[in-house]
């Protein structure tokens, strides 16, 4: 159990820091590492993505129910990216909350997904 919950942790983080970094440069319109590292860009969202993966990873654990499906974890990641590369260019506040709010959304989703497949296949073995 503490194997699957460290992974969901790491998952959480990765995809908390890509997306942080992701908004970072759709909000500064840049894609330098040198000029959103001296903007504080990158050590901000380093912070506050770590502080949002740490949130977010009790429920990545329940969403996936002890066994990770990565396709749909890939998914979730690409419909967030481009949620927050589109939203983020024109409206900074609006992206960060809505991407939170669009994850936890993808998680239930994901849960209610995976609960659906588990109950049609002991049916299907009855």
């Amino acid at each position: 159990m503490i194997k699957y919950v460290m992974k969901c942790a790491a998952v959480s983080w990765a995809a908390a820091i890509t997306l942080g970094l992701a908004f970072g440069a759709s909000v500064m319109h840049s894609v330098s590492l040198a000029h959103l590292w001296v903007t504080l860009v990158i050590q901000v969202s380093l912070i506050i993505s770590s502080v949002v993966a740490v949130l977010v990873t009790p429920v990545t654990a329940w969403a996936f129910g002890g066994r990770i499906s990565w396709v749909k974890l890939v998914g979730l990641w690409l419909v967030l990216l481009v949620y927050v590369s589109a939203v983020a260019y024109f409206n900074g506040p609006a992206a960060f909350a809505g991407s939170v709010l669009l994850a936890l959304t993808g998680l239930f989703v994901i849960r209610r997904s995976s609960a659906q497949n588990r109950q049609s296949g002991q049916q299907a073995e009855s």
